[in-house]
């Protein structure tokens, strides 16, 4: 997949491909997504160094969070379709993009529904099933997709443990995240709207 800070086109290349979309809210996922449709390939230049500021408050991250999720969201239901045709390399990166923001967030707050309302002692509903063993599986999944880019970027011993408590801490930021970008979505799609490009304000801009 192509990074949104750190990738580069040949023009004749984005020429051929129709250029960019310029209604995505994604350019970057909407182009690699488009570029797995057309069979070519996207190479990994390991020794390129790229930096970007990140957001300095919840607010800014928030927002830039949501419009991230709107994009891939519609960006993953525009190739859907293209996925019959070619499963791979264009269907596997489909299905991660739905297993990420539609199953994953789905286990989560159904986890989180569930613990709370025990603790509350609200409901003492069970269910007979591997949940415990299912539940330790999705937090070594995301260990190791996580430890994957520390490995490549800063293999320091602490930033596993972090990757570790990621999944009870940074990982829960998406429940809201996700759920206001289905909102923004169903918004839009009732009132007839366009989606706007919501610019990241940066700590040396003015808010």
């Amino acid at each position: 997949m192509l990074m949104g800070t750190g990738y580069v086109i040949y023009k004749d290349t984005l020429d051929m491909l129709g250029g960019f979309d310029e209604e995505s809210l994604v350019d970057d996922t909407e182009m690699s997504l488009r570029i797995f449709r057309g069979k070519y390939h996207i190479r990994w230049v390991p020794f390129a160094t790229t930096w970007e500021q990140e957001p300095d408050t919840f607010k800014v991250w928030f927002k830039q969070r949501t419009r991230w999720s709107i994009g891939n969201i519609v960006t993953t239901w525009k190739y859907l379709p293209a996925t019959f045709i070619n499963p791979y390399p264009l269907g596997l990166e489909v299905l991660m993009f739905a297993l990420n923001f539609v199953i994953f967030i789905s286990a989560l707050i159904a986890s989180n529904t569930t613990l709370i309302l025990g603790i509350l002692k609200i409901s003492t509903l069970t269910l007979s099933g591997p949940f415990m063993m299912l539940w330790a599986l999705s937090i070594i999944v995301y260990f190791f997709h996580m430890s994957f880019a520390i490995r490549e970027e800063d293999d320091r011993p602490f930033n596993y443990f972090y990757a570790f408590i990621g999944y009870f801490t940074y990982a829960q930021f998406f429940i809201p995240v996700l759920l206001n970008a289905f909102w923004q979505l169903l918004k839009q799609s009732f009132n007839k709207e366009r989606m706007q490009w919501d610019k990241t304000v940066r700590k040396e801009e003015k808010h």
